[in-house]
Formats: C-alpha cells, structure tokens, sequence
C-alpha cells in the first residue's frame, strides 16, 4: 500500500465470518431490504442500472457478524493512520449484492465536491468462484492501463487509494456478494503532498 497505492489481501477475513456476513445479506435480501444502489451524491444521486446494477443496504455494526467486522476495520483504520499518515477518522461500508448480469461501470470513489473517501476496501463473500463467473473487479491507474483483475473470492479484499484508481466490476453471471467499504477523513481535509 505504501509504495504502489494499493494492496490485494487473499484472506481479509475469516472464513467463519465471510459465512455469516453472507447470510446475513441474503437475509436482507429475502426481507426486500436491499435497495438498487444510485450513483451520485447528495441532490444529484440517481438510479441508473446501465452503469450500475447491484442492491445495497448499510452497515451499522449491530450483529455480531457486523459487529466483528468492524472490529477488524477499526485496526485496518489504526493501522493506514500509522503507516500512510493520512488522518482517517470513520469509515463507511454496505453490502453489496450483485444479481447475474449486473456489473458496475468504471468510477473512483471520490465524489468531485467531497474528498473525504481516501481509502476503498472491497471485501467478498462469495464462495468457489470461478473465473467464468465473471464480477471481476478490474483496477487501473490514473492513465487507464490495467493492472490487475481480482476475483471475488471469499474472504479476499483489496484495498486501495480512492481518488487514484478507477476501477470497475465487469459482468456477472451469478450472484456477486461483497462488502464495499471506505475510510474517511474530514471533509475538506487537504491531500498529503
């Protein structure tokens, strides 16, 4: 993460944990508490599922799957602060469930009016997926070349600075399940030089 902006974790999680976080948003999901994810913020948010197609809904730390997931995210906080020195305060994260089909076009997690994202966390939750399964998570550089293609294996993450690569999800052909999630530091906060 220091030297090249971004990090692949192939085990984030505990495999006992990405079980339960997976149940947990096929829960949701059965309890029609997804809703289809907008692109934009504030009064310019919009639904528009030819760039975007998964269903989220927010987490708020009060199950125990939550609960311990956020533990971890606390010390993943902790620890970019003490080693980037970049003054992240929160975070924020939502499930993310992606139905066959859906994919997410390229974008930076950064809003143009907000640069309190700093840093994105992906976390899957997907079991014996396949590279034929598509939902790729496709990251490249600020000039557009690719760098790597990751699957959405369970309990894998990547994490990686928000405004320096776009990245995308490409198509899925089943069911696509992940935590999106992003560190933030004060609004206005002025970029490391």
């Amino acid at each position: 993460m220091c030297s090249v902006g971004w990090i692949s974790l192939a085990t984030f999680i505990e495999a006992d944990l990405a079980v339960a976080l997976r149940r947990e948003l096929h829960t949701l999901d059965q309890q029609d508490a997804l809703t289809p994810a907008l692109i934009g913020k504030g009064p310019r948010q919009r639904l528009r599922a030819d760039i975007r197609g998964d269903r989220t809904a927010w987490l708020d730390g009060a199950s125990p799957a939550q609960a311990r997931l956020f533990v971890q995210l606390e010390a993943l906080r902790d620890h970019l602060n003490r080693t980037l020195f970049i003054g992240l305060e929160d975070f924020e994260a939502h499930y993310a469930l992606y139905p066959p089909g859906a994919h997410y076009q390229r974008h930076v997690d950064s809003f143009q009016d907000d640069n309190a994202r700093r840093v994105s966390l992906v976390i899957y939750l997907n079991d014996a997926w396949r590279r034929t399964d598509g939902g790729l998570l496709r990251l490249y550089t600020p000039q557009s070349r690719l760098i790597d293609e990751i699957l959405p294996e369970s309990g894998h993450a990547v994490c990686f600075l928000s405004e320096n690569f776009p990245h995308e999800v490409t198509p899925a052909r089943r069911e696509r399940a992940s935590i999106a999630c992003w560190f933030r530091v004060r609004p206005d906060t002025p970029l490391p030089l």
